[in-house]
């Protein structure tokens, strides 16, 4: 079990070292918010859950989430993390303008909190028994905003956690895949979208996007995270509630 946990947190934060905090205000959006869930599979080991919730106009979006363990692995890990990201909209493409993520874990019984806050040009970092850092934000979007708001297919996209700058390198795409996901989820024809995620010239892992469409918008029904030595990490949309679901 403890494997698995370790395999649980290196997948969450491969996935995203993340997120951001809104500032945009967004008019008449009555009808703007939806909820996306995400559930986290190493192997055929439930692990994981992600929950965001969207705000989106044709000029502004706000997300705010959480992601945790589920499955067998709650009761043991001690991980959490919460986020938010905020930006506009260019030629239909997001702009992250305000980035924040906080995960907070319990280490020989001391809880350990992290912080990540993007305001524009600027990052600044506090954590538990550190001095904090402040520098100027890496250029491009932060993960969440690129994987969840971005579904074009591009060459190359910059990246960023807050933190450390990545590129996603497209090497593949398959457009028109059957996708099928099982009861609860997502299921329908998506275009599939390989990158590589690249850090200073060097492949680190590979990010899969199966892009579909989603409440009239094309998102991510599928998200997979390949890391060299362990099993894929797999993230599914679900579509209802699972009976029994807490």
């Amino acid at each position: 079990m403890q494997l698995a946990k370790r395999l649980f947190v290196l997948l969450l934060s491969s996935m995203i070292g993340l997120c951001a905090t809104a500032t945009e205000e967004l008019d008449d959006c009555e009808d703007c918010g939806s909820v996306r869930i995400y559930d986290g599979n190493v192997g055929p080991v439930r692990v994981g859950l992600l929950e965001v919730e969207l705000q989106i106009t044709d000029d502004a979006y706000e997300m705010e989430g959480e992601i945790a363990g589920a499955g067998p692995i709650k009761r043991l890990l001690n991980w959490r993390g919460t986020f938010t990201a905020g930006g506009t909209f260019a030629d239909e493409r997001p702009v992250t303008s305000s980035y924040f993520f906080e995960q907070d874990e319990v280490r020989r019984k001391k809880k350990e909190v992290k912080r990540v806050t993007v305001s524009g040009p600027v990052t600044r970092i506090t954590e538990t028994d550190k001095e904090d850092l402040e520098f100027p934000t890496p250029p491009g979007n932060d993960m969440m905003t690129a994987i969840l708001l971005d579904p074009s297919c591009d060459e190359a996209k910059d990246v960023h956690d807050g933190e450390n700058s990545f590129i996603l390198e497209l090497y593949a795409t398959k457009p028109e895949r059957n996708v099928k996901q099982g009861r609860n989820y997502w299921t329908g024809t998506a275009d599939l979208c390989r990158y590589k995620v690249m850090v200073d010239g060097k492949e680190m892992r590979k990010l899969d996007l199966w892009i579909g469409e989603v409440d009239g918008r094309l998102a991510p029904v599928r998200i997979g995270v390949r890391i060299p030595l362990i099993p894929d990490g797999v993230f599914k949309l679900r579509i209802a509630e699972e009976e029994g679901e807490e």
